[in-house]
């Protein structure tokens, strides 16, 4: 069995071409619902999001899964983790 994967921070940048090649399918388009900073709460959500810090634990435990190191870089690692934990990427 087929199955495609994409990393959904790339969703939009693969999408057509993707689903072209996999399902053989032209023309498809991604229509994206449920977006948090179109929402009422959308202020909140965005100082939620830029305010937040996970404990290192936290973040130890999420970023050593062998998927997250499976389909990240460990650069694109460093990254998330220092988003999240408040800390420059080293």
């Amino acid at each position: 069995a087929d199955v495609l994967l994409i990393r959904l921070e790339n969703l939009n940048d693969c999408f057509t071409e993707a689903f072209k090649e996999f399902l053989n399918i032209d023309n498809l388009t991604l229509v994206s619902q449920n977006v948090g900073s179109q929402k009422d709460y959308a202020d909140i959500y965005r100082m939620f999001k830029d305010t937040i810090c996970f404990p290192e634990s936290f973040l130890d435990t999420m970023y050593s899964s062998k998927f997250v190191q499976h389909f990240y870089s460990e650069a694109e690692i460093n990254q998330f983790r220092a988003k999240w934990s408040r800390k420059p990427v080293v």
